[in-house]
């Protein structure tokens, strides 16, 4: 469905752009992004379909200069965090460009882990919401057409197409963790980031694709949701998941009561032998 262009946004010619885009080691998506037109000031943003309103780390909105008012308390997995907003005349992502933005500010440092250079901020739904954006899948070259299977390493959890940047770096991850001493070729950098590009398109242009393709998505909280049925065997439950880029590393996450009712969490189950911890970064 066509949208409407909001008054204070550009999209300039062409229509459709591919937009470079790196992948983190911590299975983060990064884009440039140029603050009041300044080329210098381009730097590395985390295109985060999880967050609602951008952000700009404290560093970075110091050394542009930007102004400062008010203040705000915004809602993360570490609590609520307070801040101030930073203002900015333009920002440019590819052709895409923002009059009088307004940003958070809070320390972004140690959210991305392996990029190619400093991250400035986080490229939220306020932005993202204003173009089309089509990001390729990585697929894991050992990747077996079947349902997965065994990869011969006796775990029973053979590699699988891989429909998100997060769950393939931490799949190559994993790999490499398991085999250190085998020879494997892959696609995935096991060390350092990956370049690859993202297409955005003018979201006045009724995109071309096969319509089977594309899911009903709600919007809460000016967050991406999709309805999604879980199923663990019998037990089946209907949910709605926030849809996340900026989850780096995580396949899926969900809350207690979820887990409960799919029996992850039952009795019978509490003698399995526990799968590992992981450590969630996030702003704050």
């Amino acid at each position: 469905v066509s949208l409407d262009m909001p008054l204070d946004t550009e999209f300039r010619e062409p229509s459709t752009h591919e937009l470079p885009a790196w992948v983190t080691t911590s299975g983060h998506i990064l884009v440039k992004a140029t603050i009041d037109g300044d080329q210098e000031s381009a730097g590395y943003w985390l295109f985060d379909t999880g967050a609602s309103g951008s952000v700009i780390d404290l560093a970075a909105a110091a050394k542009l200069g930007l102004e400062s008012f008010g203040s705000f308390k915004v809602k993360g997995m570490a609590g609520d965090l307070p801040g101030n907003f930073r203002s900015c005349r333009t920002m440019e992502l590819g052709p895409l460009k923002v009059n009088d933005m307004m940003l958070m500010e809070m320390d972004c440092s140690g959210l991305v882990r392996g990029g190619p250079g400093p991250v400035l901020g986080i490229i939220g739904c306020d932005i993202l919401s204003r173009a089309v954006w089509d990001i390729p899948r990585i697929v894991h070259p050992a990747a077996k057409e079947d349902d997965g299977g065994d990869d011969g390493d006796g775990d029973g959890d053979g590699d699988r197409e891989v429909a998100s940047f997060a769950a393939a770096m931490a799949i190559t991850s994993m790999r490499d963790n398991k085999n250190k001493n085998k020879k494997k070729e892959t696609s995935l950098p096991l060390r350092g980031c990956r370049e690859i590009a993202i297409t955005m398109t003018d979201p006045r242009i009724t995109p071309d694709v096969d319509d089977s393709k594309w899911m009903d998505v709600r919007w809460v909280s000016s967050l991406p949701h999709l309805d999604v049925t879980c199923v663990n065997g019998d037990a089946r439950s209907s949910v709605m998941f926030m849809v996340d880029s900026g989850a780096g590393g995580m396949q899926l996450m969900m809350n207690n009561q979820t887990a409960w009712s799919l029996l992850l969490c039952a009795p019978e189950n509490q003698g399995e032998k526990p799968r590992g911890t992981r450590t969630v970064r996030g702003v704050g």
